[in-house]
C-alpha cells in the first residue's frame, strides 16, 4: 500500500467509519491516545451519511 496515512484509513475495512470505530475500541483498551481526531470523526460521519459513496477523508 502506498499513499500514507489517509490511504490507509480509506483502505481500512469499512473505510473511515470502520477505522474510527477501531480507534474507539483501541482507546477503550489502551487509552485516549488512540482516539481519532475530531476532523477524522467528522469525515467518517459525512461518508456514512453519504452511504459510503465518498471516501470521507480528503
Amino acid at each position: 500500500m502506498t499513499g500514507g496515512a489517509l490511504q490507509y484509513v480509506n483502505g481500512h475495512p469499512g473505510g473511515p467509519a470502520g477505522f474510527t470505530a477501531r480507534c474507539g475500541e483501541l482507546a477503550e483498551r489502551y487509552g485516549d491516545r488512540f482516539l481519532p481526531s475530531p476532523l477524522l470523526r467528522e469525515r467518517a460521519e459525512e461518508a456514512a451519511a453519504a452511504g459510503g459513496r465518498e471516501s470521507g477523508v480528503p
